[in-house]
């Protein structure tokens, strides 16, 4: 591209009035361009070149851009440019080694005006004034930020018999923030990896061939206000999950700038259900450049411990990071499940071990162990106390025997700046209560949806007021309960002790309920704290 060229340059040696000796500036004003290529060099970042000339005088010039198009704004200037708002100028030779250059777009004119100076101490003035014409290019795909996981399952007819040769590939969608977006129920040949997924799914019922899917289903009591749903859905764009009962569903996979694989889902024409069973919005759907996050170390689910004091083996289980060796230690982030669940539930519900790995990938998050106890034994939750059914002491099997035990076993870091606890419900109240018991074991303290008042339990305030008291160094407190949870008035009364008694927390209300739709949000931020609480050791 060529511009009519009117230009002017000088070097000055004018006098500067009120002070005494002589300044010299090199000043130039551009309006030709010669060259103008433009470079993509990473994920979003663009090398915008372009050479300037005023007949006499040459610029090479360079802008870092997540556009294609150069944006208005201030750039910094580098030696070579490699993020956004940056800018590279080499004038006759001599690069600018200081000054921001500002960028300003009025109709289709680009205005340049710099004021800096260049590696030989001189002081230079540019300006350029004139049209730019951009290469229009293609972005690589980019991570959307949502993961995918897949669960495998046997595939049966509606007769019960089983086909041992497919297999049934529930692949769950989740969006950034945790919520469950999507499952797509596709049937294929057995052993196969995500890649082999790609293709188009016909939705079918009880499908026993491959490239069929499992058509989504509701069933709705109107008298209860209540239903249960399952099979292949998506959630539409004012958040209601969408059931499919007709159409197809397209897998296909892009890669990224940096070769890591990206998978997208698509549907035109679909018919659906909603949650009432009525007919859904159906129609189409794109969910874009999900990621397949594989769990990265180890999942010891079920692991028995023989406790004395309970009379009884105990299950447990543990998430080990990859490069977990028997060696190395680790922190350790202990998690508790609710009433009438067990220790799988953050694994199963919460996908803590997927959330964790995609953390670590992403190098947002130390590794690290999770422990998971069980606290429902024989039906009874026994609410991680002493004597609360009956006369099982579960309080001191914890501390006595199952803590030490697996902290040894599994090589933790054990010391308090290295330990943290977690849990939902009753598992709330559980964490909230060892940290009050022993605030010299426990870092930080993540509570979701706690029984923070309870008939029947030790009272937190009263523990926390002894706290205090001795002058214990409490651990950092984050409670987290939906607006609509049967708990909800009485955690807001245990932050108002909190704020009352003067003791430090992070408490976060958003819309929800006491369920895993709500629990599923908190275990990313139940990692991201614990990412913060262990890297500022």
């Amino acid at each position: 591209m060529l511009l009519a060229a009117v230009f002017t340059v000088s070097c000055s040696n004018d006098p500067i009035d009120g002070l005494t000796g002589r300044y010299d500036m090199n000043r130039y004003v551009f309006h030709e361009v010669k060259q103008q290529p433009t470079v993509k060099m990473k994920k979003n970042i663009k090398a915008l070149g372009m050479e300037l000339t005023d007949g006499t005088n040459t610029a090479e010039l360079t802008f870092g851009s997540s556009e294609w198009t150069l944006q208005q704004g201030t750039y910094a200037p580098v030696n070579k440019v490699s993020s956004n708002n940056q800018y590279s100028l080499v004038i006759n030779g001599n690069t600018i080694a200081d000054g921001t250059m500002d960028v300003t777009l009025v109709g289709s004119t680009y205005y340049f005006n710099l004021l800096g100076t260049d590696d030989t101490g001189r002081e230079v003035k540019m300006d350029f004034k004139g049209s730019l014409t951009f290469e229009q290019g293609v972005d690589d795909p980019e991570a959307s930020g949502y993961i995918l996981t897949i669960t495998e399952n046997a595939v049966t007819d509606a007769d019960n018999k089983t086909y041992p040769e497919l297999t049934k590939y529930a692949i769950s969608v989740s969006s950034p923030e945790g919520n469950d977006v999507a499952e797509f129920d596709a049937v294929n040949k057995a052993g196969l990896g995500i890649d082999d997924l790609v293709g188009t799914y016909t939705i079918q019922s009880y499908p026993t061939e491959s490239g069929l899917m499992d058509n989504g289903w509701v069933v709705y009591m109107p008298e209860y206000n209540y239903g249960i749903a399952g099979g292949t859905y998506f959630t539409d764009s004012n958040g209601a999950k969408q059931y499919v009962t007709k159409g197809q569903i397209t897998i296909t996979k892009s890669i990224d700038s940096e070769g890591n694989a990206l998978y997208s889902f698509s549907g035109n024409g679909l018919e659906t259900l909603n949650a009432k069973n009525e007919a859904g919005t159906g129609g189409s759907f794109s969910l874009p450049f999900t990621s397949y996050v594989k769990v990265k170390g180890t999942v010891l689910k079920d692991q028995t411990l023989h406790s004395d004091v309970l009379g009884m083996d105990m299950k447990y289980s543990v998430y080990l990071p990859e490069s977990w060796d028997g060696v190395k230690k680790f922190p350790v982030l202990y998690m508790l499940h609710g009433a009438d669940g067990g220790n799988n539930d953050w694994l199963t519900g919460g996908r803590i071990d997927v959330r964790l790995s995609a953390a670590i990938a992403a190098d947002t998050a130390p590794e690290m162990i999770i422990i998971m106890p069980n606290c429902t034994v024989n039906g009874k939750n026994l609410f991680y106390i002493d004597g609360y059914q009956g006369d099982a002491q579960y309080m001191t099997y914890f501390f006595n025997e199952f803590l030490p035990t697996v902290e040894k076993k599994y090589c933790v870091e054990a010391d308090r700046s290295h330990r943290m606890i977690g849990g939902l419900s009753m598992g709330g109240y559980g964490s909230l209560y060892y940290g009050a018991l022993h605030p010299e074991m426990f870092s930080y303290v993540y509570a979701c949806s706690p029984a923070t008042f309870f008939d029947g339990v030790p009272k937190l305030d009263e523990l926390l007021n002894a706290d205090l008291k001795e002058g214990k160094e409490l651990p950092g407190i984050t409670i987290e309960i939906g607006t609509s949870d049967f708990l909800f008035q009485t955690a807001a009364s245990f932050k108002q002790y909190l704020d009352g008694a003067g003791i430090k927390n992070e408490y976060i209300t958003r819309a929800g309920t006491h369920d895993w739709a709500f629990w599923q949000v908190c275990t990313p931020k139940v990692i991201t704290k614990a990412a913060t609480v262990f890297q500022q050791k």
